[in-house]
């Protein structure tokens, strides 16, 4: 895979593919805060400010010559339906309308697909270059317990607030995630992919996923990344 480039763009869902690619000398790994790589608490309806786009698209332009393919991990919108909606309920005393919050989240989504979209054809001016797109849905929402986000809290510093139901999340993420598939048929483009998980973890139960020795709200991506 001399001539490949594998980038990953996402919150902190998107690590799982820290795990999958770890010995892959194409996959580009975090180092600072200009370079690619999955953030903690990156909203998908805020991609589209100027500094989370010169992140997912500057690095494509000083790409080198003998780079003909590139792969675009996209994991979003865990963080929108997990973590912003219920800080918006439970700080700010917001009951935002769930149906356009999604929205914002699609048509945010649609933005980006369409920005690497007429990116990859300024590049193919000057060299023969192909972009794969891959939307990742790796995990759904977990059960957590009472208790955890004050635990969670008070281990990063940061401000104390409930998360919405369980059953809310999960029925949120099921949203976005059909209505973000559909939106995609829209996209007269052959290398737009999708990774949805979902029913891996309907058919094997939330607990084959979840860390055994410690609650987190992630899944154990040793066992996702396979």
């Amino acid at each position: 895979m001399d001539n490949s480039l594998i980038l990953n763009f996402g919150d902190s869902q998107g690590e799982v593919y820290d795990y999958v690619f770890y010995n892959n000398i194409n996959y580009k790994k975090y180092i600072n805060n200009y370079s690619p790589g999955w953030r903690s608490g990156w909203s998908l309806r805020g991609l589209n400010k100027p500094q989370h786009e010169n992140i997912l698209f500057n690095s494509l332009y000083d790409i080198s010559n003998n780079i003909e393919n590139v792969f675009i991990f996209l994991t979003f919108g865990s963080v929108d339906i997990e973590w912003n909606l219920s800080y918006k309920r439970f700080i700010l005393n917001q009951n935002p309308d769930t149906n356009n919050f999604i929205d914002e989240m699609i048509n945010s989504f649609e933005k980006i697909i369409n920005k690497y979209i007429l990116l990859e054809q300024e590049l193919k001016k000057i060299k023969n270059i192909n972009f794969f797109i891959i939307i990742t849905f790796p995990f759904i929402p977990l059960p957590l317990s009472e208790s955890y986000m004050k635990t969670f809290s008070q281990k990063n510093d940061t401000t104390f607030y409930e998360v919405i139901s369980h059953h809310e999340r999960f029925y949120l993420w099921y949203i976005f995630c059909n209505k973000l598939i559909e939106s995609i048929k829209s996209f007269n483009y052959k290398r737009l992919y999708i990774i949805d998980l979902r029913d891996d973890f309907i058919n094997k139960g939330f607990k084959h996923f979840m860390n055994k020795n410690i609650e987190d709200h992630h899944p154990n991506f040793l066992i996702t990344k396979e």
